[in-house]
């Protein structure tokens, strides 16, 4: 640590337990738990410090009122101009001055609410000094890459490249920087040939959580560099997720905050048996009330009981489909109000007023939520489908295809080949909405959705039998779901597309002539 810290017109000397004045060297008169809670600010300088963590760092094991933080915060407005510490509400303090001179955070600070990361310079392996700005290019575009996706809680670039050139702890970047997640790599070239390589690490206990090598052609390096963030940021995202959803299903409930209470009831929409069983979907959204009873402007747990509700409609699960679909909407806008910038939200407050029959408002919400964040896979996926069935069917399989190149290894891939497939079927091109569905079924055995798809392909090609045996698994499978489709409720609201799916399924059903299906095909 640097024996002082600058900040005009004072110098701060933490082990001296000292502030004085620049021009002068006279010292500042400021109690000693005002000096404590300033020097804490200004060692964290350019972030925001919680109240807890000051109250833990300044206090220690000790209980105090908050108000005594406030006394002190005052104390040294006082002293030094209100300037000095900006308030940022419901968050904490930040230092308002510039520091001229700083090191290293001497305490370590606690993780954030949200999956934190560090992205690092990425290290210049070969003599060549034109890689140099390859790697911090990489890493400046991966952090504004993810910084896309507000449910994580990105280190800036200025703080993550203080450590280039280093040799350093990856355990001791988690601790300085206050980050659950570091990602770092380097670059290498050979001949006209590019080696970049990448590794997430957790850096509480170490352990590596993904890792990719990727070679390219050095023709444009501006190419490489956007070509390789965007694989890297669409590989990790999912990866971080999961590393989540354990970190969190290993802690108790009592110790969970808001958020981390809401991502776990996130995480368990995220389970097999979220698609089949409505008691799980019961939990997520008594997890996210949990979660709204500690903090009312919680967006995660908002965007969760959203999610619990479109899985309600669309399993046909609720004694009322206009009130779910009502407490849905209300709670995906919620969400946007508490985080305009949440493109989760936006996506499922599209997909809820596509059921509502809304479909103007949902393919904006769509088209919003991917010009927001265009590298997450989720949103890719179901603007495709909607584009197909309600929208631009130009762009509708490219944004499906996006969705599987953005995310290969995605735990949702299953779900991304069935919603392709269903573009497709929209499109009127069953052989494709055909393979699709089948390869969903292949890799998520069981799925009653897809004998459903597959139902509505058979009979696009003609085959019946085929068709007929694929609706007896549907409905052997989930019978409420068979229903809702039977009724009418499918997921899109076009007219052709309805007409198309509806009828073809009746057929599968042997409710309708097979005769019925040759105007529509």
């Amino acid at each position: 640590m640097l024996e002082s810290y600058r900040f005009d017109p004072y110098e701060l000397h933490p082990a001296k337990r000292l502030l004085t004045r620049l021009d002068d060297g006279k010292p500042v008169a400021l109690g000693a738990r005002a000096f404590d809670v300033l020097a804490c600010l200004v060692q964290h300088h350019g972030r925001v410090v919680s109240k807890n963590d000051l109250l833990t760092q300044v206090w220690g094991v000790q209980v105090v009122e908050e108000n005594n933080l406030s006394v002190q915060v005052a104390a040294i407005r006082r002293a030094l101009g209100k300037q000095a510490i900006a308030t940022v509400a419901r968050r904490g303090f930040r230092f308002g001055w510039q520091v001229l001179e700083s090191a290293r955070p001497q305490v370590p600070m606690a993780l954030p609410e949200k999956p934190s990361i560090a992205v690092l310079s990425f290290d210049n392996m070969s003599p060549e000094s034109a890689l140099e700005p390859v790697g911090d290019g990489l890493a400046e575009d991966i952090t504004t890459e993810l910084s896309r996706f507000h449910n994580l809680f990105v280190i800036s670039r200025n703080s993550a490249f203080t450590y280039k050139g280093r040799a350093f702890n990856v355990r001791d970047v988690g601790r300085e920087l206050g980050v659950r997640y570091v990602l770092e790599g380097s670059v290498r070239q050979a001949g006209g040939r590019i080696r970049i390589t990448a590794q997430l690490i957790d850096a509480v206990n170490g352990n590596h959580l993904w890792a990719e090598k990727y070679d390219r052609d050095l023709d444009d390096a501006f190419d490489v560099q956007t070509e390789v963030t965007r694989a890297i940021v669409s590989a990790i995202a999912p990866e971080i997720e999961l590393a989540e959803w354990h970190w969190a299903g290993g802690k108790a409930p009592a110790n969970l905050n808001a958020h981390s209470l809401a991502m776990r009831g996130w995480f368990v929409l995220r389970t097999p048996g979220a698609a089949t069983q409505s008691a799980v979907r019961d939990e997520s959204v008594r997890l996210a009330r949990e979660a709204l009873a500690l903090d009312s402007r919680c967006a995660a747990a908002w965007r969760t009981i959203a999610s619990a509700q479109w899985h309600n409609v669309y399993q046909n699960t609720v004694p009322s489909r206009s009130e779910a679909l009502a407490v849905g909407i209300e709670a995906a806008q919620n969400a946007i109000e508490v985080d305009s910038a949440d493109n989760f939200a936006h996506g499922l407050n599209g997909l809820l007023l596509f059921m509502a029959g809304e479909a103007q408002a949902g393919l904006a919400a769509l088209r919003r939520s991917h010009q927001i964040n265009p590298n997450d896979a989720f949103t890719c996926i179901w603007l495709g489908f909607y584009e197909a069935a309600s929208g631009d069917a130009a762009v509708a399989i490219d944004y499906c295809k996006a969705a599987l190149r953005l995310s290969p290894s995605d735990p949702a891939r299953p779900n991304f080949l069935y919603l392709l497939a269903a573009a497709y079927t929209a499109l009127g091109d069953y052989t494709n909405g055909l393979t699709y569905a089948q390869a969903s079924l292949a890799e998520s055995p069981g799925t009653p959705g897809r004998y459903v798809a597959i139902a509505v392909n058979q009979v696009g090609l003609g085959d019946i039998d085929a068709a007929a045996q694929a609706y007896a698994q549907a409905k052997q499978l989930a019978p409420a779901l068979v229903e809702a489709r039977l009724a009418g409720h499918w997921m899109a609201s076009s007219p052709k597309y309805l007409a198309r799916v509806h009828t073809f399924f009746r057929i599968a059903a042997g409710l309708e002539s097979p005769a019925a299906a040759m105007a529509l095909r």
